[in-house]
């Protein structure tokens, strides 16, 4: 079966197209997902414990001024 060639699109058996290394496991690729989102969530949890942090030394600070 020939393959369709799209407009200003570059047939996959031109010698110019080439793989660049291999393809990574399916597990693999999750298991990187999975890192990547544990890793925003940390950052989240860290930046919401900061900012509350803060929050509360303000709140102590002005009560003992009062």
């Amino acid at each position: 079966m020939a393959e369709k060639k799209q407009k200003n699109m570059i047939s996959m058996s031109d010698p110019r197209v080439c793989l660049i290394g291999h393809p990574a496991p399916a597990w693999l690729v999750n298991y990187a997902d999975l890192m990547t989102e544990l890793v925003c969530f940390f950052i989240v949890l860290y930046a919401l414990s900061a900012a509350l942090n803060k929050d509360v030394q303000k709140a102590k600070r002005t009560s003992k001024k009062r």
